[in-house]
C-alpha cells in the first residue's frame, strides 16, 4: 500500500512537470477511445500500456495522439487544472 502511494506520488509529480513543459496537454483535448492497448508507451509515465491494462486515448488541440494508463489519466484530469500555465517569455 506505501509503495502504491511513492509510485502514485512519483508518477504525479511527473505528470505534473510534463504538464508544465508543455508534453501534455493542459486543455482542448478530445476523448477518443478507453479500452485495452498493444505495448504502447504511457505520456504520463513512460511505461508501456500492457494489453491487460485500460487505456485513454487523446487527441490534442495540435493534432497530437495521447495515450495514457487509465490512473495516470485521472492524474492527468487532476493535476492539469492546478497546474499553473507555463510563462512564454
Amino acid at each position: 500500500m506505501i509503495l502504491n502511494r511513492v509510485m502514485n506520488n512519483g508518477v504525479r509529480q511527473l505528470i505534473r512537470q510534463r504538464i508544465q513543459a508543455n508534453l501534455l496537454p493542459r486543455d482542448q483535448t478530445i476523448e477518443l477511445w478507453h479500452g485495452p492497448d498493444l505495448w504502447k508507451t504511457c505520456d504520463g509515465c513512460g511505461l508501456a500500456i500492457v494489453p491487460a491494462e485500460r487505456m485513454s486515448l487523446l487527441c490534442a488541440d495540435d493534432w497530437k495522439v495521447i495515450r495514457l494508463h487509465a490512473a495516470c489519466f485521472d492524474i492527468w484530469a487532476e493535476e492539469r487544472r492546478v497546474v499553473p500555465t507555463a510563462r512564454k517569455d
